[in-house]
């Protein structure tokens, strides 16, 4: 994965920070994703989190949340590698949680 090239990341750069990837689901339509250079990702974090926004998930046997008022737009040459889906559960709830945020 190649970085981007963002105020953030030099300055992370600048200070000798090497930022970390981190995990993230992405939630745009695989139509969109097939014909566009950039998907939306909202990120992935484990742990009780408790937010009206962090939908709760289950990830390889962990439970964690999906930040769906953080999401982000970001070039598909950004991704990293996959590391897995969601179970179907959690898919659910996370298409309810942005039925829910953008007011389907």
């Amino acid at each position: 994965m190649s970085p981007a090239r963002t105020v953030g990341s030099r300055l992370a750069e600048w200070l000798g920070i090497r930022a970390q990837p981190s995990p993230g689901v992405v939630v745009s339509p695989e139509e969109s994703n097939a014909v566009m250079r950039e998907v939306t990702v909202a990120p992935l974090v484990m742990g009780e989190h408790r937010s009206p926004f962090r939908v709760p998930c289950s990830f390889q046997g962990e439970r964690g949340h999906v930040v769906l008022d953080e999401m982000d737009t970001v070039p598909v040459d950004r991704l990293g590698r996959q590391l897995g889906a969601l179970d179907g559960e959690s898919l659910g709830t996370v298409v309810g949680g942005l039925r829910e945020l953008f007011g389907d």
